[in-house]
């Protein structure tokens, strides 16, 4: 089959590709001052400049830089707010991924043997076993904090700080903390005047990459958790930082966004440093724990959530709800999710104190949760938290939630699959959105924020029951530029029109525990080099996605004259595949066949890209595209990269079973029951040659699931359906007949024809006359 490709407009997305950033030799800027940071990677542009959400009062390229390192020069504004940010390096050819720094008004330096003055922030990397040592000055009395950032930091060190005096006295030490999500605090009152070591390695002398780390040394106000750390829409909250800040220190936050969470604010006049703690935004009453009195708090009426604080060792807090009887609840606790030190166990107990149901972990995580049905014999239950340990203190904060367990609230979430996307002038990119749907099936509109001028997008809406969408970002010819946006998606159906979702990108931890960041997302209009270079696939007229089968894309590029190298193609899909244990299950995706790189040779422009059909994949249309990549001879470089079109295909059931869906009466008999006889057809399609298993779903309890194996050869087939002598009378709707099979025989999953509704009626047994 012949392929149309042709160059969009002139000439098409051939570019100086965009900036790769390996390593930055500091993650952190000092606000209101001038920091230097060492960039080392690749396609370092001679104009490259530093990208961020905050204003940067200037910047300047320092000599000698070359296309793999580059030093800049950064001065921040004085007002910025202390916190993590993203950062990126972008250029003509367009903008890196995102990488995590944090910004405060400590100075940032390198790491070395002495530190001159505190206090500071230094800067490394450690990989393996070896052990850092640095030594600085202190003063008696002088509160000292040491402080490493690598988990926070995308890193993958478990730092160990140990401190010495100018004897080597052990002074203090401190291990990775689940309050600081793996990175490690030390906070002592300095003995005496004089010298003082601090050594950092990891927990194991096994340090991951990557090992980057932040050790700040010095004094400095930090925040863990926010209280209360959730906020009703619609309502402003008095905030309470937990960390270092004094009790006094109170902040408003408005609930007013679209966003389900908001970075705490720091109160005017502190010195602060780390991360902002976040501030969820729902849906529901969030009330605070009242003091203790005669009678027991009560729930607001349910869904809500209390906010509260084990203030003191062996505390328990009680809350008294109300609900009516057989209502199904979750109560649900978090803590450890806020960053609070203790591990809860909560309870659900009858007005006498009986208990009804408990829980200590969930999996995942310390926190509880515990579903369980209100008793007919009861006007009200109570609700126990406590910590497995006996806990308490200040920061001993938790969130519980009551809502309904049977009914939870309709719910989506939007994900992107990468940190930045480059759109070259007259030219295409491809977005990928994720879709995991939680009740909520309808259509969601999708808007995306500020976008460099002269970029378009194809699709403003994701059709209902889709869980996953290509949307094509198209460039015009206007000059480079680079803009930080946002992807969002409003549902357009049901009581659920007013929800809003911002789709996220990143890493899970920064996701989990800095979301604002993982929803920034980076666009460029970037500079074409003047050459030509396209690709393109076209599917048959008749072309289907078979399931548990195969298919062939042919897919065809045009290289630029005086380019050969190999072309590189990676495989775009709307599918959002199942996952396990966080990652996507091969089986169950639609992938290359075999599942290898996938490249046109250096001597050819088309290939035949093989991909391997799930056999669950959902029913519909599928929309294909592919990123190709033009690589150098050695393929050590990517020197251009187009988008193919988005094209879109039907996914294809082999496996049919025809049955005349008539209503079946059989009576039954007192002594052996009643036999049901099912009778009908296998169609098999597009090669599927297996023996297939018919069997019916949805049968009541106590009735054996038939399994009838249906030879290859055969195509008709007799199911036997035994109902039980005891088996009440009465017509039953719901059963489903369903047919499975291999369309190959080492093939992991099974292909499922599409259900078959069969009902039955079963007539009473004759009646015995007594003599």
């Amino acid at each position: 089959m012949a392929l149309a490709l042709s160059l969009i407009g002139a000439a098409s997305a051939a570019t100086a590709a965009p900036p790769t950033v390996r390593n930055l030799d500091i993650r952190g800027l000092q606000i209101g001052a001038t920091t230097t940071i060492a960039f080392d990677g690749i396609d370092f542009p001679p104009n490259a400049r530093v990208m961020m959400a905050v204003p940067i009062a200037a910047q300047t390229v320092r000599p000698n830089a070359t296309a793999t390192r580059v030093e800049i020069d950064v001065t921040l504004d004085g007002g910025i707010s202390p916190g993590f940010y993203n950062l990126y390096l972008a250029g003509e050819g367009g903008v890196s991924e995102k990488t995590v720094v944090a910004l405060d008004r400590l100075p940032q330096r390198r790491f070395g043997p002495t530190v001159e003055a505190l206090p500071v922030a230094l800067h490394g990397t450690l990989s393996g076993s070896p052990t850092l040592r640095t030594t600085f000055a202190a003063k008696a009395g002088q509160r000292l904090i040491c402080e490493v950032e690598s988990q926070r930091l995308a890193g993958k060190l478990r730092p160990v700080l140990h401190l010495y005096d100018a004897q080597e006295r052990h002074i203090a030490w401190s291990l990775p903390s689940p309050v600081l999500h793996g990175d490690t605090r030390l906070v002592v009152t300095v003995p005496a005047d004089g010298q003082y070591t601090l050594t950092l390695n990891d927990l194991q002398f096994a340090a991951q990459a990557p090992g980057h780390f932040r050790l700040k040394i010095g004094d400095w106000q930090y925040a863990d958790a926010a209280f209360p750390a959730a906020v009703q829409r619609g309502t402003t909250a008095s905030l309470r930082l937990i960390g270092s800040l004094p009790a006094d220190k109170v902040v408003a936050l408005a609930a007013t966004s679209e966003s389900l969470w908001s970075p705490a604010p720091w109160p005017a006049g502190v010195s602060a440093s780390g991360p902002s703690p976040a501030v969820s935004f729902s849906d529901v009453p969030e009330v605070l724990e009242q003091p203790v009195g005669e009678a027991l708090q009560e729930f607001p009426a349910i869904p809500a959530a209390i906010h509260g604080r084990l203030s003191a060792a062996g505390e328990e807090d009680r809350y008294r709800i109300k609900a009516p009887a057989d209502t199904k609840l979750r109560c649900e606790v978090f803590a450890a999710r806020l960053s609070a030190p203790i591990d809860t166990i909560v309870e659900i107990r009858r007005p006498d104190g009986a208990l009804l149901a408990a829980n200590d972990d969930t999996p995942g995580t310390t926190d509880s949760l515990v579903d369980f049905t209100v008793p007919k014999d009861v006007d009200s239950l109570i609700v126990a938290v406590r910590d497995a340990q006996g806990r308490g203190g200040e920061a001993a904060i938790y969130r519980v939630l009551i809502a309904p367990a049977d009914a939870p609230p309709a719910d989506f979430q939007l994900s992107v699959e990468s940190d930045a996307y480059n759109v070259v002038q007259n030219a295409r990119q491809v977005v990928r959105l994720r879709v995991d749907r939680k009740g909520y099936e309808g259509p969601i509109g999708l808007r995306f924020g500020q976008l460099p001028w002269g970029v378009t997008i194809d699709a403003a809406e994701i059709p209902a029951g889709m869980n996953g969408k290509l949307v094509t970002l198209t460039a015009s010819a206007d000059a480079p530029q680079c803009r930080l946006t946002t992807v969002r998606g409003r549902a357009l159906a049901g009581p659920q029109r007013a929800m809003c979702r911002t789709a996220l990108a990143g890493a899970s931890a920064i996701r989990r525990d800095q979301p604002w960041l993982a929803a920034e997302l980076p666009v460029s209009l970037a500079a074409r080099g003047g050459v030509g270079f396209d690709a393109d696939w076209q599917p048959a007229a008749d072309a289907k996605l078979v399931l548990g089968g195969k298919f062939a894309a042919p897919t065809r590029c045009l290289r630029p004259a005086g380019f050969d190298g190999p072309v590189r193609l990676t495989l775009l899909t709307s599918q959002n595949p199942p996952q396990v244990n966080g990652v996507d299950d091969a089986n169950r995706t639609l992938r290359p066949e075999p599942n290898a790189p996938v490249e046109i040779p250096p001597d050819a422009q088309a290939v035949n890209f093989n991909m391997a059909v799930p056999a669950d994949l959902p029913p519909g249309m599928v929309e294909i595209a592919f990123r190709a990549e033009l690589l150098s001879r050695d393929r050590q470089r990517v020197l251009m990269t187009v988008c193919t079109p988005v094209r879109r295909v039907a996914t294809f059931n082999p496996l049919r079973v025809q049955y005349s869906g008539a209503k079946v009466s059989v009576k039954l008999d007192r002594q052996s029951g009643a036999v049901v006889k099912l009778a009908g057809k296998i169609e098999r399609l597009e090669g599927l040659a297996s023996n297939i298993t018919v069997t019916v779903a949805g049968l009541p309890p106590g009735v054996a699931v038939p399994r009838l194996v249906v030879p290859a050869a055969q195509t008709d087939f007799e199911l036997d359906l035994k109902f039980p002598a005891a088996m009440p009378a009465g017509v039953m709707n719901g059963l489903q007949l369903i047919a499975s099979g291999k369309m190959a025989a080492n093939s992991p999953i099974e292909v499922r024809s599409e259900p078959v509704t069969v009902v039955i009626e079963l007539l009473p047994p004759d009646v015995v006359e007594k003599r």
